[in-house]
């Protein structure tokens, strides 16, 4: 392309912002809602519903990839907000299940993460209307956008907090509190967005249209570019998805099991959980949104290479492994009352302004350069070939990752305890940096051939 398109960046962007709000409006809540309404549920199943969120999206992501190829955007993206609508549906009436609501909770996070696997195709839509020089500063907007979804969505779950469990009930079996009311405000938003999709206006037709339009223009040329591209290396991409692999998997366990470490190495309530949990996520939002606009507003996202991106972000996943350690100097244990293994009351608590000052770091510098520059490094690699799937590739195997990690992670923090947890990770992502230095060299983007003026 002669120059990006960067008014679609800017719109698609817009969409992922609308949609992450929805997915991450339960991301400190949901376990807390779920174990009060059913009190069977333990860590472990919690960790299985993760896993079958993971497993939906997984599954989504390429049957989305071919609607969209083939009816274009709008209509692949109508059905991801009605299948959203649907998981609301089932978050609100939750409470009408008369006995194990977990397994209803497993399903309607199953619908959601199909919903999300649709969603995961704009994201990296941008690989098709951009310069490749420019596809670190896209990938910037589109992990932007979804930093400020992850700052709204649990600004909503805060707001509904202030309407305690149990509640009220409206016309008998309409059960309104601090869980139900957020998937409420979901479905009034959802309403009106299937509305916008399905009854357009001139305005908004025109922009989807820029969209297909630009698309369309860059696959039509992007052949004759990729006959002056350098041989793909092979290896270089197999690390960008080593890359993708680890840190999804890194990113699925902090999940996953942050409400429970939370809640028992500080001896919060489920409600404290809840509302604390959601004012972190929110604050890592906001800042991890800052952080974004000030890197790209200032250049820097141009200047940095894409290899020390990555390597920075891996550093300060090993940093929150570090501080958030339970050193044998800490001289209280836990005494959580849902902590019932064996290894809670020998597992020293750590400090909570270290824990928070650690996790905001994580959330709003680590993961954020991790993602947008492994996306640009590999991008960078295919040059100017077709990038969709590729790109969608990645997307499947870090949540693939995902899968994996949260129920296997899970079920070791319960039976070997966080310190074993916690040594295993530092194992993981220690490597992972040996791997990215000694590779270094490897890594730099290649020369294409179309830059040799004996091609030109």
């Amino acid at each position: 392309l002669e120059a990006t398109d960067w008014r679609s960046v800017r719109l698609v962007a817009g969409i992922i912002f609308i949609t992450r709000v929805q997915s991450t409006v339960y991301y400190a809540s949901f376990q807390p809602m779920v174990k009060t309404m059913d009190h069977e549920m333990d860590h472990a199943f919690y960790s299985i519903i993760s896993g079958f969120y993971s497993l939906g999206a997984a599954l989504s992501a390429p049957l989305f990839g071919i609607l969209a190829n083939k009816f274009e955007f709008r209509r692949p993206t109508l059905l991801t907000v009605f299948i959203m609508f649907c998981g609301n549906i089932g978050f609100v009436f939750m409470e009408n299940i008369p006995a194990n609501r977990r397994y209803f909770a497993l399903m309607c996070k199953f619908i959601v993460g199909i919903a999300a696997g649709g969603i995961s195709v704009l994201g990296t839509y941008w690989v098709t209307v951009i310069r490749v020089e420019d596809s670190a500063t896209a990938a910037a907007h589109s992990r932007a956008a979804m930093c400020l979804g992850l700052a709204f969505g649990p600004l909503v779950q805060l707001v509904a907090s202030k309407i305690d469990y149990p509640g009220y009930v409206l016309f008998g079996f309409v059960h309104v509190n601090m869980y139900t009311l957020p998937a409420m405000i979901a479905i009034v938003r959802r309403v009106f967005q299937i509305y916008f999709y399905l009854v357009p206006s001139n305005r908004s037709k025109q922009k989807f249209k820029n969209i297909q339009d630009g698309s369309a223009e860059t696959f039509s040329t992007v052949d004759k570019v990729a006959k002056n591209e350098a041989p793909l290396d092979y290896f270089v991409i197999f690390i960008c998805y080593l890359i993708r692999f680890v840190q999804s998997g890194f990113d699925a366990n902090v999940q996953n099991n942050n409400p429970s470490f939370v809640s028992w190495m500080f001896t919060f309530s489920r409600e404290k959980t809840s509302t604390i949990g959601s004012a972190i996520c929110s604050a890592c939002g906001l800042l991890g949104f800052a952080f974004l606009v000030a890197y790209v507003w200032t250049g820097a996202v141009k200047k940095v290479n894409n290899r020390v991106g990555v390597l920075t972000g891996f550093t300060l996943c090993l940093f929150f492994l570090l501080a958030t350690f339970s050193y044998p100097t800490y001289s209280e244990f836990i005494t959580h009352e849902d902590c019932i293994y064996p290894w809670c009351s020998t597992t020293r608590t750590i400090s909570f302004p270290l824990f928070l000052v650690s996790y905001l770091l994580l959330f709003s510098i680590g993961f954020p350069l991790l993602n947008l520059h492994t996306t640009a490094l590999l991008a960078k690699q295919l040059g100017g070939r077709k990038q969709a799937h590729w790109h969608g590739l990645s997307s499947f195997v870090g949540t693939s990752s995902r899968v994996v990690a949260a129920p296997i992670l899970a079920k070791i923090l319960q039976s070997q305890g966080i310190v074993f947890t916690w040594f295993l990770q530092i194992g993981i992502i220690a490597p992972m940096i040996l791997v990215i230095i000694v590779c270094y060299n490897r890594l730099r983007t290649p020369l294409r051939l179309s830059e040799l003026k004996l091609f030109q």
